[in-house]
């Protein structure tokens, strides 16, 4: 690399536009998602995974963005945990292990995945050299 392109590269990196969800929007929602969860302990395990699944699709669509997987992953985590843990509730014997669980998270949650692509690229006009007012 050339120092002029080392150089662009460097501001084109600063100018980059980088959006995460707030953290206290975060909690909030975790909040409210386990207070729920310890609420509809007793519903049947393939009611509450398909309304789990709805909430979880509805958050991923608005804060599945570039730069954002860090965040998600970490909150989706929590969130496994505790649906995990009010499953564990519903009766005094802990007889939920890992491996069936993880079978629950694989059949009910959506995947952690970027769903909205980077701005630079959404926005990106393609007019082959006329005006896009045409």
């Amino acid at each position: 690399m050339t120092a002029s392109t080392r150089a662009e590269v460097e501001s084109a990196w600063r100018q980059r536009l980088s959006r995460f969800a707030q953290s206290e929007q975060t909690v909030k929602t975790f909040c409210q998602i386990r207070e729920t969860l310890m609420r509809r302990r007793h519903e049947p395990v393939p009611v509450v995974g398909r309304w789990l699944r709805r909430v979880l699709q509805g958050y991923l669509n608005y804060h599945a963005v570039p730069d954002n997987m860090r965040r998600l992953a970490g909150f989706f985590q929590e969130v496994s945990r505790a649906w995990r843990h009010a499953l564990l509730r519903r009766r005094q014997r802990r007889r939920m292990p890992w491996s069936r669980f993880q079978g629950l998270l694989q059949k009910y949650l959506p995947l952690c995945r970027i769903v909205h692509p980077h701005p630079t690229e959404r926005f990106r006009v393609n007019t082959f050299g006329k005006s896009r007012m045409q």
